[in-house]
């Protein structure tokens, strides 16, 4: 399991105004993603988020603040001292923990990849249909196995031929990208067969992914969840696969971006025993 790096959000806590210690390149991608405009699931995403923008933005509008945080009283407050008011209300608060710990993942991202709105791809055109690298798979709905790793595709099978399986090195390297909650292994001997298994919990899923050298047993990768699924084709980036319609609107590259981020910030404990369940399948 990775676990969430702190510097940024221990800099932001000890920091008079937080957006002082805020990366450069790093405020313009949380203030797309912290937009009050932006459609939110719950409450608590729109606190953390309006948070997360008072954070990283000197500017960031007061009125933003006051749908969010209606509890906080700022009448009678200089116009010019409202958002200092708001600053040092909400410093302690568990929103801004979680604000803390989003902006800590987020930072990761940020560092080691681009995020929206910036496109996803070098032109920001889809490279090919979802189906090209996903299949709808026998072990039950809402799983997608990723096509032609039935046979290894991690360890060393993999590396004897022309090249890795180029699709699952895509989708590992997004998760390490994020930083998302996730466990890679290896075991054998020379005298034995060797495994390699990668597993990693986000969304509404994860990835579950077992390869080796072995000849009886589970080969293959999988991704567990259409949001997990959407979320990877939005990165890599593919045509999008169908929403099913009994769960709701199709959440778009943005809003699932923010939903991972406070999943990062509120879930590590449930997203733990996710991974643990992949791994005991």
């Amino acid at each position: 399991m990775t676990k969430t790096s702190m510097p940024i959000a221990e800099k932001a806590a000890a920091a008079p105004w937080w957006w002082s210690t805020v990366e450069p390149g790093l405020a313009s991608q949380i203030d797309s993603l912290a937009s009050a405009s932006m459609p939110t699931r719950d409450s608590t995403t729109r606190r953390v988020w309006t948070t997360l923008g008072l954070m990283t933005d000197r500017s960031f509008p007061t009125d933003s603040l006051r749908l969010s945080f209606p509890e906080i009283d700022v009448s009678g407050v200089q116009p010019w001292k409202i958002r200092e008011r708001y600053v040092e209300a909400i410093r302690h608060s568990p929103e801004a923990d979680l604000a803390r710990s989003a902006l800590a993942h987020l930072g990761t991202a940020v560092r080691q990849g681009r995020l929206p709105p910036s496109p996803p791809g070098p032109s920001g055109e889809a490279k090919g249909d979802w189906r090209t690298v996903f299949s709808r798979s026998t072990r039950g709905p809402g799983v997608f196995f990723i096509r032609n790793t039935h046979r290894s595709h991690v360890g060393l099978d993999a590396f004897k031929k022309i090249g890795t399986h180029r699709e699952f090195q895509a989708v590992r390297d997004i998760c390490r990208r994020y930083d998302l909650v996730r466990r890679s292994f290896s075991t054998g001997s020379p005298a034995n067969a060797s495994t390699y298994e990668d597993y990693a919990a986000f969304l509404d899923g994860g990835l579950e992914s077992r390869g080796g050298d072995y000849l009886l047993g589970l080969h293959g990768a999988w991704v567990h969840g259409h949001e997990a699924l959407r979320f990877l084709c939005f990165e890599l980036p593919l045509k999008l696969p169908p929403w099913p319609k009994d769960v709701g609107q199709a959440p778009t590259h943005e809003e699932i971006i923010k939903h991972l981020l406070l999943q990062l910030a509120t879930d590590l404990g449930s997203l733990q025993r996710r991974v643990d369940e992949f791994e005991a399948r």
